[in-house]
């Protein structure tokens, strides 16, 4: 699995945290962002819970030209975006899962396109879901450090 998913807008902006937080809600997926937590200018880590849990992963604001510049298979033919975020995990497969959950937000509710690193190539919605129940089963298994 990779350890960066990045989200494509044609979009001047990613939603505000209260755009996130209501789609998370009415698509019943248990992620809590903080409302004082700004997607549209944040750099690092993002704290949130998950199912009551504190986690979170690292957001980084990319150019579109950069993307393509390391990704040139990230490339939409015709398609004007305007930005560009890099969600990112450690080895903390709670984070992943968060990773995913609001991935699928941001691909079904916000219009964005999900480009994986890993394998270089733009993921469908369905695949951005099993990502999450994937990470999510890891995280349930997964030893947390003492």
């Amino acid at each position: 699995m990779s350890l960066e998913l990045v989200l494509v807008f044609a979009l001047a902006s990613p939603p505000s945290a209260t755009a996130l937080q209501s789609a998370l809600d009415r698509q019943g997926i248990p992620v809590h962002v903080s409302p004082r937590s700004d997607l549209q200018r944040h750099t690092g880590f993002l704290p949130l819970e998950y199912e009551a849990k504190t986690t979170g992963f690292y957001v980084n604001h990319l150019t579109y030209e950069d993307l393509i510049s390391d990704y040139p298979q990230a490339r939409i033919p015709g398609q004007a975006t305007n930005a560009v975020l890099s969600l990112g995990w450690g080895g903390d497969f709670l984070e992943c899962a968060a990773v995913f959950q609001v991935a699928t937000v941001l691909v079904s509710e916000f219009g964005a396109e999900a480009f994986d690193t890993e394998s270089a190539s733009y993921i469908s919605l369905k695949d951005v879901k099993a990502g999450a129940v994937a990470c999510y089963d890891m995280s349930t298994k997964q030893q947390v450090p003492r």
